[in-house]
């Protein structure tokens, strides 16, 4: 249910962007504009942190920070919520 929420606003917001991979891209290219690699560990986590506050799933997060990083992410944020437990 919270999934149907989730993309209903995402349709509001994006109209025609319902790919989440492309949305989280999105905003990661805005926010690293103008950084070059190797990006500041707290950098990283406070993008990671934003992108799960706005919704996305982890493994995305972590699949397209780690695309655009070319590196490792910080072995808290290679890890999927479900793993830390």
């Amino acid at each position: 249910m919270a999934a149907e929420h989730i993309a209903e606003a995402l349709a509001e917001v994006f109209p025609g962007e319902r790919d989440e991979r492309v949305l989280v891209r999105k905003r990661i290219e805005k926010r690293l504009k103008g950084q070059r690699p190797p990006y500041p560990e707290r950098l990283l986590r406070s993008l990671y942190a934003s992108l799960l506050r706005a919704g996305f799933p982890s493994a995305i997060i972590r699949d397209e920070l780690l695309g655009r990083a070319r590196g490792r992410l910080p072995d808290e944020l290679a890890l999927d919520e479900d793993e830390r437990a």
